[in-house]
């Protein structure tokens, strides 16, 4: 069973939302990503996982 890091998985596309689109953002509450001056909700984290692979989805 493949183990997913989900702390560097969330690291790794928070570089690229404030590289690409200057967001400064984080994880609040359940895996929910906002924007960190009004904590608006822009995107839930979720990792579904099965007996096969581990997935990192954003919506």
């Amino acid at each position: 069973h493949h183990q997913l890091d989900k702390n560097l998985n969330s690291k790794i596309l928070f570089n690229d939302l404030r590289s690409s689109f200057n967001i400064d953002d984080y994880i609040h509450g359940h895996n929910d990503l906002v924007y960190d001056a009004d904590k608006r909700k822009f995107s839930n984290l979720a990792y579904p996982n099965t007996s096969k692979f581990t997935l990192h989805h954003a919506t």
